[in-house]
C-alpha cells in the first residue's frame, strides 16, 4: 500500500514516524532498533494501557523484522512544542482542566500497577481537539508484575506512595511548565514567591498559582489520587478493523 512516511525522531533506542496513506487515518509507528526485554515490555504496556482514557490509543504492533508499535498521531505535537510556539497563555480554564485531564491519566495509569518513570512536556502529546494523551514508556514499570509482593499485597489497585511520587512531582512540574511558558527552570528548586510572581506575569491570577503551590515543588503536599478538577476525559475510540505491515 503506497503511503509517505515522515520521520518525526530518531535515537539510538528507536525511530518514529508519522505514517500518511491515501484513505486511512494518518498513525505513528515507532521502529525499534532491536527487540530486547525494554522493547518488549513497552509493547505490551501499551497493550496493557490501551483502554485507559489519556493513554496514546495503539492500533497494533509487529515483531516481522524490527519490532513495531503502532498508534494513534496526535496532530499538535508535544506540550513542550506547543507552548513554545504560542504566542500567548492558555486561559485558567483551559490550564486547570487541561492539568485535570492530565492527572487523572496518571492516577489511571497507576491504578492499573504501572509507574511511567518519565512524564515530562515531551511525553505528553495534544490531539487536534486539545486533548492530551501520554506516551513513551519506555522507562515505566509494570509493579504487578515486577513487585509482586509489594505491590499485590496491597488490599486496593492503589500503589505505595513512594512508588508513585516520582510521576507525581514530574507532573506537577510540567503544570508548572504549561502555566508559565518556562521550560528550562529548576522547578523543584524555586520558592513559592518566585512561583507566585512567574504565574502573575502570565497573567494568571491566585487560583494558578494557588494550585501550582499546592502541587509543586512540595512532593510531600502532592496528593495525587486525590486530585480533581472539571475536565473532559474521552474513551478512546474504537481500534480500525484493519492492520497492516508498513513499507519498509
Amino acid at each position: 500500500m503506497a503511503g509517505v512516511k515522515t520521520l518525526l525522531q530518531s535515537s539510538n533506542r528507536s525511530a518514529i514516524w508519522r505514517v500518511e496513506l491515501l484513505g486511512r487515518p494518518t498513525f505513528v509507528s515507532k521502529e525499534f532498533t532491536f527487540s530486547d526485554a525494554d522493547s518488549n515490555l513497552e509493547i505490551s504496556l501499551h497493550e496493557k494501557l490501551n483502554s485507559v482514557p489519556g493513554v496514546v490509543r495503539g492500533i497494533g504492533s509487529s515483531f516481522e523484522g524490527k519490532p513495531r508499535l503502532l498508534s494513534e498521531y496526535c496532530a499538535r505535537g508535544s506540550i513542550k512544542a506547543f507552548f513554545v510556539l504560542r504566542n500567548e497563555p492558555l486561559s485558567e480554564a483551559e490550564l486547570l482542566g487541561l492539568y485535570s485531564q492530565m492527572a487523572r491519566t496518571v492516577r489511571l495509569v497507576h491504578e492499573q500497577g504501572v509507574i511511567h518513570g518519565a512524564i515530562s512536556a515531551e511525553n505528553w502529546l495534544l490531539t487536534a481537539n486539545m486533548q492530551p494523551k501520554l506516551i513513551d514508556f519506555g522507562h515505566a514499570q509494570d509493579l504487578s508484575v515486577s513487585e509482586p509482593i509489594a505491590y499485590k499485597a496491597q488490599s486496593s489497585k492503589k500503589l505505595p506512595e513512594h512508588l508513585s511520587m516520582n510521576d507525581a512531582t514530574s507532573l506537577s512540574m510540567v503544570f508548572y511548565q504549561m502555566a508559565t511558558r518556562e521550560f528550562n527552570a529548576e522547578v523543584f528548586g524555586m520558592s513559592v514567591t518566585a512561583i507566585k510572581f512567574a504565574c502573575r506575569q502570565q497573567g494568571y491570577s491566585h487560583k494558578v498559582h494557588d494550585e501550582i503551590c499546592q502541587l509543586s515543588p512540595y512532593p510531600e503536599e502532592f496528593d495525587l489520587e486525590t486530585f480533581e478538577m472539571p475536565g473532559v476525559m474521552e474513551a478512546p475510540e474504537e481500534a480500525p478493523d484493519y492492520f497492516f505491515f508498513l513499507p519498509r
